[in-house]
């Protein structure tokens, strides 16, 4: 059956502002809400205890995460600790910490537009067609307007071992990803169908330090950079030439610092930090220059 039940109202004196109401059947009850395009978060994001959700304080997370970097992942449903203020999920990600032996692992999976089928119809091209703009149209007589995937790949590493056995180890991850797309309804003025290409990669490096047989010292760092090449607004809904998009890049830093002791079968010592950084320009094409846009005399 279902896991979730939700309902949505809409205030008719200010369309904008939407109320998504969800409550999941768990044994704790959960709310969220979505009032004029914020959402009011209630979830909780930890790597190795500490918080790296936004710095809004909304809920969310600020950059995209390796998940090669994790080696499990352990979520609270309700009931969670003093330390938490929410009442939502809290999802604690567990980092790899090296070992004594040198291991590692890889994968790849990836696609192109070779290996799809084109499932255009005469009819559905014509209709397809119907929306092409007449001057893109006319540049390319020929188009072949469809949504197909030009360019997809997924890659993950993760090596770890000893840099000194029994007393220093590492940890070193890498995840990029790719995917180039033909966006329908999107057309340059040259005929050309609009291209939706972006590119992320994140890696990641851990050292463990032991300072005694009771000890531990870790320090993890984390990368992060999603580019969108051409962003537009609501794929959906929106219609764009190349040119009238922007450059956004959303990169990511986290630094954590970790230092362990035992000091009984009964008491352990943890004292952590973390700090998270986020630079996330958006900026016109390179292409678009000062007097790009011809405009009317009387808009001059």
């Amino acid at each position: 059956g279902p896991i979730a039940e939700a309902k949505v109202t809409q205030r008719f004196r200010n369309p904008s502002a939407t109320k998504i109401e969800a409550v999941y059947l768990f044994p704790h009850v959960i709310e969220m809400n979505y009032q004029a395009g914020r959402r009011l978060g209630v979830n909780v994001y930890l790597i190795d205890g500490m918080n790296i959700g936004s710095v809004s304080g909304d809920g969310g997370i600020q950059i995209y995460y390796d998940p090669f970097m994790f080696e499990q992942l352990n979520y609270q449903t309700g009931g969670v600790t003093a330390e938490t203020s929410r009442g939502g999920f809290v999802y604690n990600m567990v980092t790899q910490t090296g070992t004594n032996k040198l291991k590692g692992s890889f994968m790849f999976n990836g696609s192109n537009d070779n290996l799809q089928f084109n499932n255009i119809s005469p009819a559905l091209r014509t209709q397809l067609l119907a929306g092409v703009p007449p001057l893109a149209l006319a540049a390319n007589p020929n188009l072949q307007p469809g949504s197909k995937i030009l360019r997809m790949h997924d890659l993950g590493l993760t090596v770890t071992g000893p840099i000194i056995a029994d007393k220093l180890w590492f940890v070193g991850t890498l995840k990029r990803t790719r995917l180039d797309q033909l966006r329908v309804g999107s057309y340059n003025p040259d005929g050309t169908q609009f291209v939706d290409d972006n590119k992320m990669v994140t890696y990641s490096g851990k050292l463990s330090y032991a300072l005694g047989s009771s000890s531990q010292l870790h320090y993890t760092y984390l990368y992060s950079n999603k580019q969108r090449f051409h962003r537009s607004g609501n794929s959906l809904t929106d219609f764009w030439e190349s040119a009238s998009t922007h450059l956004q890049e959303l990169e990511g830093h986290v630094n954590q610092g970790r230092w362990t002791k035992t000091l009984s079968t009964k008491m352990v010592v943890d004292v952590s930090g973390s700090n998270i950084k986020n630079y996330q320009p958006q900026v016109p094409r390179p292409e678009v220059v000062a007097l790009s846009i011809d405009l009317p005399p009387e808009q001059a």
